[in-house]
């Protein structure tokens, strides 16, 4: 299993966050399948700001065959958790294709978070894309 970044969760892209308590943004992140993935890869597609909380979730995908989607443990961007450990799943926003309502009711936290997507099967070089449309607001 690896972890592969999307140029927002490499910070190249602009994470928007919102202005005042309450006001909603939308981010459209984007991974391009430049180098292959391999079933169970993690990709970090995009970042949830500290202290904002998800109010909805779109993924589309072509090309990739996608299992689970989630918040990932430890900070937005590292290769690691704080601790050394690997990076996992945590929350999924979606289980096996089905939205999952609880994960919508997590607490804001003072740090940015990853928002990942498992492949579930193998994708060659240069085939593929996956796109995350998420909508928060701060808290």
């Amino acid at each position: 299993m690896a972890l592969v970044k999307s140029r927002t969760a490499q910070g190249i892209t602009p994470v928007p966050s919102a202005g005042c308590a309450g006001a909603v943004v939308v981010q459209r992140a984007k991974f391009v399948n430049a180098t292959g993935l391999a079933a169970n890869d993690i990709i970090e597609l995009a970042v949830l700001p500290a202290y904002h909380y998800l109010v909805s979730a779109r993924l589309v995908v072509n090309g990739i065959t996608t299992g689970n989607v989630g918040i990932l443990t430890g900070r937005a961007g590292d290769d690691t958790n704080p601790d050394g450990t690997a990076r996992t799943l945590g929350a999924n926003l979606y289980e096996d294709g089905a939205l999952n309502d609880a994960a919508f009711g997590i607490e804001p936290v003072d740090y940015d978070r990853g928002i990942g997507v498992v492949a579930s099967a193998l994708a060659a070089a240069g085939t593929g894309s996956a796109e995350l449309i998420l909508t928060y607001a701060q808290g």
